[in-house]
């Protein structure tokens, strides 16, 4: 019992026992999430994310965004395998001219959440 209570006396002195009774104290992440209705899945955002319209100048601040970011992404893999099988065809023309709007869509989109994210300021 001596040698028990000197080892607790020990973790309290050096700290390691304050963090392993402030842990303890802690709900699991996913079960704060869930009280706290927050949605699970959504992408942390350093500036809120709303619902609302499509901005070009707020391209990473809305959910409409963000699906939007999502479905390029998706276009832009199933799309450019096409882009080089129609490569010597007439045909090839309406799919560049896709490619070349869906990708700097998605590249300003992803970026600005870079830039906004990580950028200080």
């Amino acid at each position: 019992a001596a040698s028990e209570r000197r080892a607790a006396r020990h973790r309290a002195s050096t700290g390691r026992g304050k963090m392993l009774r402030v842990l303890a104290g802690r709900q699991p992440l996913v079960a704060r999430a869930v009280r706290a209705q927050a949605p699970m899945g959504a992408r942390a955002l350093s500036t809120k994310a709303q619902e609302g319209s499509f901005s070009l100048v707020s391209a990473d601040q809305t959910m409409a965004a963000q699906r939007v970011f999502h479905k390029t992404s998706l276009a832009c893999l199933a799309i450019t395998p096409v882009a080089f099988l129609l490569h010597p065809t007439p045909l090839a023309m309406p799919v560049d001219v896709a490619l070349s709007v869906l990708f700097p869509l998605h590249a300003h989109i992803g970026l600005n959440w870079i830039i906004t994210d990580y950028a200080p300021g």
